[in-house]
């Protein structure tokens, strides 16, 4: 059975549009690579929770390429579902 938790992060996953999607899992990309070291482990989370958000081999692969720090700021801005919000605070 889910916890409280778990259930919160999946009811905000559900209230995102597909590019508050992509925006999300570009960011958290951009956070990932700041140490200059975006291992395999890392790469992997980030493909397992674009399926989880439903998003296709295409969105994955413009998720995982870098962009700018200016891009990654526009990209924050597209999300506007406070709780997705905090959760890449």
């Amino acid at each position: 059975m889910p916890n409280q938790n778990e259930t919160n992060r999946k009811s905000f996953i559900t209230q995102l549009n597909e590019q508050e999607k992509i925006a999300f899992l570009k960011v958290l990309v951009a956070l990932a690579s700041c140490d200059d070291n975006f291992d395999d482990d890392e790469k992997a989370f980030v493909k397992e929770t674009a399926i989880v958000f439903g998003l296709t081999k295409d969105h994955v692969n413009e998720i995982m390429q870098p962009v700018s720090d200016e891009e990654i700021i526009t990209q924050a801005s597209l999300i506007t579902n406070r709780q997705a919000a905090l959760q890449l605070i």
